[in-house]
C-alpha cells in the first residue's frame, strides 16, 4: 500500500469485490508455543486498528482476509492527518478528548450508544500516540465504504457452452443466433477468447491471442471487456462460458435476442487463484443495431511477467474513428482495479446506475458513444395471477426471490403466502438511502437519518432496491413493515465506517421500544468499531440482519458478516445452488434468494431494477425476521434468530462449503422442515397448533403457542440434520451438525461414544465421528446445559473403505510434498503462483484440517504465513513473500507442534516461456 493512503476500501455487498482493511496492533500474540511475536506489516501507521492489548493470531477476525490487498482511494491531505474512530472507556470521554485536542486532532463526531468514543481528524502519528492513553480501548482508522451493485447478469444461456481449463485458447465460431451490425459489416457469428475478448467471425480463423494488442491498429474486429493473460487451470477458478441469452435474460435487458460470455472467477498466468470477474453481452436492437454491455464484479492486479496489462474497448478495423479505446497497454492497471479511484467495479455509464456496467450503442449509421439510453424499466405492477386465481392473502406472479421463501421446495410457483406482513415492525435500513416517494413504500416511511449530510433519499438506487425487497408493496416480504431510511453512503455509493457507525447510533437513539429490524447490505475487511456497533444495535433489542459478502470466501474475515450477534445471510439461485459469489463458512447463519433479484428502483415512483449480491438475500431474511417479528412482538433478537434457523428449509441447498444448510422460509412458524436430499435431518418436535399453511397476508398462520421464541412443539435443544449422515465404521471423519440451542453443548455421541467436536455457532457444530463399534445406524446426542439435543439414529456406520489420501486420522494432518507423495498420487504437489508485486501464493492439494489444528508455512526456520482451507479443500499460504528456497509446513494443535511436513524447494513465479 502506498504510504500516503489515508482510507482502506469496504464495499456493500452487491456482487463485487471487496477489498479489506490490514489490521495494526501494537503487539501480536505468537502463533505457537516458541515462536516469536508476528511481525507488525510495513505499511504505513494508521492503515488499521492499534490496540493497547494483544490481537489474538487464533481468530480470523484478527487480521484481513488473505485473499484481499489492501489499496489505497484517496489522497492524503497536505496536513497529512485522516479519521480516526476511537473507542473510550466509560468516564474517560472528556480526558481523551482533551488530549485529541492537545495533539493538534480534532473531533468531529461523538457517539454515545453504537459504541462510546468519537471520530477525528488526526496524523497516524498522534493516533498511534492517543492508543497508549489509559482511557482508550482502540484507536481504528477509519475506512471508505463503497458500492458496488453486482453487475454480471446470471442467466442459466451464458453457461451453455464451456471452453474447459485452460491458459490460452480460442472457441470454434459460434454463432450468435442473430446478425450483428459492425460498423457497416454483417456478422453472424464470433471466436471467445479465453483472455477476455471476442472476436467477430471475419474468416481469418480462431482468436486466441494472449499479448500485445491495440485497437487502434488492429486489423480484426475486436470487442475486449478486460483483455489480460487469463488462466483458469487452478481447481479454485471456473472456465470460461458462453452462450444466447435465455427468453428472460433478454427481456432483462429489452432485446430481442442476445449473446453472452462469461469470465467469472478466472484466474491469471501462472495458475493463479480467482483474480477477475467480468462479463460480455452482446444485444440485439432493431435492424441488426447492437449494444455491448461490459460487467465487471471483480478485477484485481495484473501480475502476469507475459502480460500484465488490460487492454479493453473495441475495434472497427475499417475506419478507425469508430473504433473506443477505455484502456491500453500504456493505461497504468492499478488505476482500474477494486479500490482504485476510477476502478471498474466502481464506476457506470447507464442510467439508473449499476456499478460496475458499461454500455455501449452501435449503431452502423452514427459514431458509437459510451453514453447510453436507458433501456425500459420493468413494470413494478405484476399481473395477479399469471394465469391462475390466487386465494386471499397469496400474491400471484411474485418475484422468484418471494416465491421461494414460502415453500421448503422446489419448483417455484409463482405464488407467495407469508405468515404475516410485518405489521408494526420497524425496518432500519442502513444503505444509501430510500426514495421513499416509490409507490412500494406509500404511507409507510418515515425521516429517517442522514450521516452524510444532504437528505436520506437515494440517488444511488442500492438502498431503495433493498427496503423493497423488505418491505415493498409488490417486491416486498413484509409488506407492511415501516421503513426507516438510515442513510451512510452518497449517490456515488462511497461513504466511511464513521457515516456506518453514525447511522447505527442514530438507530439505537431513535428505537425508543417495540419491535425492530436492521438491514446492513455492506461490508468488508475486519473492523472491531463495526461489530461492536452492530452488537450494541442487538444489544438495545434491534435484530441485525447483514449480508455474508461476495468475495467467494470465508465470512469470518469481514465486517459486520463476522460480528455473532447479526444474523448473517449468504445468497441463492432459483436452483437452491449457492450464488458464485457468495462468501460461506461458519459465520454464515442461513442463506436467502440473492441472484437476478426484482425489487424497486429510483428512476420514478413506479421503477423496478434487478439486482443480484448477497446485499439482495440478506433484505429477504431481514423480511422474514420482520413478519417473524410482527406475530411476535416482544421477541428478542436471540429469539429471532433461533426461530428463523430453526423454522428453515433444511438441507435443500446443494452445496453450502462448511455453512449450515439452512435457507430462510416464511410461510409459517410452526412447523418444521423434514429436510432435504442434501442431509439427514432429524424429525425435531411438534408443529406447536400452529397453522402450517400460512394463512392470509392480513396475519397468516398461528405462531403455535410457542410465545416470542417462535412456534410451540419443538425443542430449543434440538438436532435437525446431519452432514453427511453416514461414514466408517473406523470413523475418523468430520461431519457437521445442524439445529438450535448447541452454544451450551457440554459434549457431543455418537452411538453413545463421546466424539471430539468444536461448536461453531448456535446452529452448527462440527464432529470428528468416533469409531463405531457396529455396522448400522447410531443415535446422535448433543448435551447442553439445561437439556439434551438428540438424534435417533441420526448417523449411519458402514463399512470400512480406504481413506482418500486428502483424508485426516483424528487429530492428524498430513500435507503431501514432492519428497512423500508416491508417483502415481497425481496432483499433490504444491503449487506457487504470483499474487501482486514481490509476493505469491503457495497451495497445496491437501486434507482438511482435523479440528483444532491449524497450518504454519516456515522458510529458512522463519514463519511467513498462516494456512487457510479455501472453498476447494486446498490449503493456500497468501502473501507469502516472493523468495525461492526450502520451505517447510508445521503442524499446531493446542501450542504444540503435533507434526512437522518434509521440507520441500518452492520456486518463486517465474516468466511465462
Amino acid at each position: 500500500m502506498a504510504s500516503g493512503s489515508t482510507r482502506l476500501t469496504v464495499s456493500l455487498t452487491c456482487v463485487a469485490a471487496v477489498v479489506a482493511a490490514s489490521m495494526w496492533a501494537t503487539t501480536a500474540a505468537a502463533d505457537i508455543a516458541g515462536d516469536p511475536a508476528a511481525p507488525v506489516p510495513s505499511a504505513s501507521p494508521g492503515l488499521g486498528t492499534l490496540e493497547p492489548t494483544p490481537v489474538s493470531s487464533e481468530t480470523p477476525a484478527s487480521s484481513a482476509s488473505p485473499s484481499v490487498t489492501s489499496s489505497p482511494t484517496t489522497t492524503t491531505p497536505a496536513t497529512g492527518e485522516q479519521t480516526y474512530l476511537i473507542s473510550v472507556k466509560d468516564g474517560s470521554e472528556a480526558a481523551v478528548a482533551a488530549r485529541i485536542s492537545a495533539l493538534g486532532g480534532t473531533v468531529t463526531d461523538t457517539f454515545d450508544k453504537a459504541i462510546n468514543g468519537f471520530a477525528a481528524a488526526m496524523t497516524p502519528e498522534d493516533a498511534a500516540a492517543l492508543a497508549k492513553l489509559a482511557g482508550v480501548s482502540r484507536v481504528e482508522a477509519d475506512q471508505v465504504v463503497s458500492i458496488n451493485s453486482g453487475a454480471v447478469f446470471s442467466d442459466s444461456g451464458c453457461t451453455t457452452n464451456s471452453m474447459g481449463r485452460l491458459d490460452d485458447g480460442s472457441s470454434p465460431s459460434t454463432p450468435l443466433g442473430f446478425s450483428a451490425n459492425w460498423f457497416g459489416t454483417s456478422y453472424n457469428a464470433i471466436y471467445v477468447n479465453n483472455n477476455g475478448g471476442i472476436s467477430f467471425d471475419d474468416g481469418r480463423g480462431g482468436f486466441s491471442d494472449w499479448g500485445t494488442i491495440d485497437l487502434t491498429t488492429t486489423t480484426r474486429p475486436l470487442v475486449l471487456p478486460l483483455f489480460t493473460d487469463i488462466d483458469t487451470n487452478n481447481g479454485a477458478t471456473s472456465a470460461v462460458t458462453y452462450g444466447p441469452l435465455s427468453a428472460a435474460g433478454n427481456a432483462s435487458f429489452g432485446s430481442t435476442s442476445g449473446y453472452c460470455v462469461n469470465w467469472v472467477n478466472v484466474g491469471e498466468y501462472s495458475n493463479s487463484g480467482v483474480k477477475f470477474s467480468f462479463q460480455l453481452l452482446i444485444l440485439n436492437r432493431t435492424g441488426g443495431d447492437i449494444d455491448l454491455v461490459f460487467n465487471y464484479d471483480k478485477v484485481l492486479a495484473p501480475t502476469s511477467t507475459s502480460n500484465g496489462k488490460f487492454v479493453i474497448g473495441y475495434a472497427n478495423p475499417v475506419n478507425q474513428t469508430g473504433t473506443y479505446v477505455k484502456a491500453s497497454r500504456l493505461t497504468v492497471p492499478s488505476t482500474l482495479i477494486d479500490g482504485a479511484g476510477s476502478s471498474l467495479i466502481g464506476g457506470t455509464n447507464v442510467t439508473p446506475s449499476v456499478n460496475g456496467r458499461y454500455l455501449y450503442e452501435i449503431r452502423p449509421s452514427v459514431s458509437p458513444t459510451a453514453t447510453p439510453t436507458p433501456s425500459a424499466s420493468p413494470s413494478a405492477t405484476p399481473t395477479a395471477s399469471c394465469g391462475s386465481s390466487v386465494p386471499a392473502g397469496t400474491q400471484g406472479c411474485a418475484p422468484w426471490g418471494l416465491d421461494r421463501l414460502d415453500s421448503h421446495t422446489l419448483p417455484l410457483d409463482t405464488q407467495y403466502t407469508p405468515a404475516g406482513t410485518g405489521l408494526g415492525v420497524k425496518a432500519y435500513i442502513v444503505d444509501t438511502g430510500v426514495l421513499t416517494s416509490h409507490s412500494e413504500f406509500t404511507g409507510r416511511t418515515v425521516t429517517g437519518y442522514t450521516a452524510i449530510g444532504g437528505t436520506p433519499q437515494d440517488c444511488h438506487g442500492h438502498g431503495t432496491h433493498v427496503a423493497g425487497t423488505i418491505a415493498g408493496t409488490t417486491y416486498g416480504v413484509a409488506k407492511l413493515a415501516t421503513v426507516v431510511p438510515v442513510r451512510v453512503l452518497d449517490c456515488s455509493g462511497s461513504g466511511s465506517t464513521a457515516g456506518v457507525v453514525d447511522g447505527i447510533n442514530w438507530a439505537i437513539a431513535d428505537h425508543t421500544s417495540g419491535p425492530a429490524v436492521m438491514n446492513l447490505s455492506l461490508g468488508g475487511g475486519a473492523s472491531k468499531t463495526m461489530d461492536d456497533a452492530i452488537a450494541a444495535a442487538v444489544a438495545d433489542g434491534i435484530t441485525a440482519v447483514v449480508a455474508a459478502g461476495n468475495s467467494t470466501d470465508d465470512a469470518c474475515y469481514y465486517s459486520p458478516a463476522r460480528e455473532v450477534s447479526a444474523i448473517t445471510v449468504g445468497a441463492t439461485d432459483s436452483s437452491d445452488t449457492i450464488a458464485y459469489f457468495s462468501n460461506y463458512g461458519s459465520c454464515v447463519d442461513i442463506f436467502g434468494p440473492g441472484v437476478n433479484i426484482l425489487s424497486a428502483g429510483i428512476s420514478s415512483s413506479t421503477a423496478a431494477a434487478t439486482m443480484s449480491g448477497t446485499s439482495m438475500a440478506s433484505p429477504h431474511v431481514a423480511g422474514v425476521a420482520a413478519v417473524y417479528l410482527g406475530l411476535n412482538n416482544s421477541a428478542t433478537p436471540a429469539q429471532v434468530t433461533t426461530a428463523l434457523k430453526t423454522y428453515a428449509s433444511i438441507n435443500r441447498i446443494i452445496d453450502t462449503f462448511g455453512s449450515p444448510n439452512l435457507l430462510a422460509y416464511v410461510r409459517s412458524f410452526s412447523v418444521i422442515d423434514p429436510g432435504g436430499p442434501y442431509g439427514t435431518p432429524s424429525s425435531g418436535g411438534g408443529s406447536g397448533g400452529g397453522s402450517s399453511s400460512g394463512g392470509s397476508s392480513g396475519g397468516g398462520g398461528s405462531s403455535g403457542g410457542g410465545g416470542s421464541g417462535g412456534g410451540g412443539g419443538g425443542s430449543a435443544f434440538e438436532i435437525l440434520g446431519v452432514s453427511p449422515a453416514s461414514g466408517p465404521l473406523a470413523g475418523g471423519n468430520t461431519i457437521s451438525l445442524i439445529g438450535t440451542g448447541f452454544t451450551t453443548a457440554t459434549a457431543v455421541l455418537i452411538g453413545n461414544r463421546n466424539a471430539a467436536y468444536k461448536v461453531i455457532n448456535d446452529a452448527h457444530i462440527e464432529v470428528v465421528v468416533p469409531a463405531g463399534s457396529a455396522l448400522g445406524s447410531a443415535d446422535v446426542a448433543v448435551p447442553v446445559d439445561n437439556g439434551r439435543a438428540f438424534a435417533p439414529g441420526g448417523y449411519t456406520y458402514t463399512a470400512n473403505v480406504t481413506a482418500p489420501i486428502s483424508t485426516p486420522a483424528p487429530g492428524e494432518v498430513t500435507i503431501y510434498s514432492p519428497a512423500q507423495t508416491p508417483t502415481a498420487a497425481a496432483g499433490r504437489t504444491p503449487t506457487v503462483t504470483g499474487t501482486s508485486l514481490g509476493k505469491m501464493r503457495v497451495t497445496f492439494p491437501a486434507p482438511v484440517l482435523a479440528p483444532g489444528v491449524k497450518a504454519v508455512l516456515y522458510f529458512k526456520g522463519k514463519k511467513v504465513a498462516t494456512g487457510t482451507i479455501d472453498k476447494t479443500g486446498a490449503l493456500v499460504f497468501n502473501n507469502v513473500a516472493s523468495k525461492s528456497g526450502k520451505y517447510q509446513v508445521v503442524m499446531v494443535k493446542a501450542g504444540k507442534v503435533i507434526a512437522k511436513n518434509k521440507k520441500v524447494t518452492l520456486t518463486a513465479p517465474s516468466l511465462k516461456g
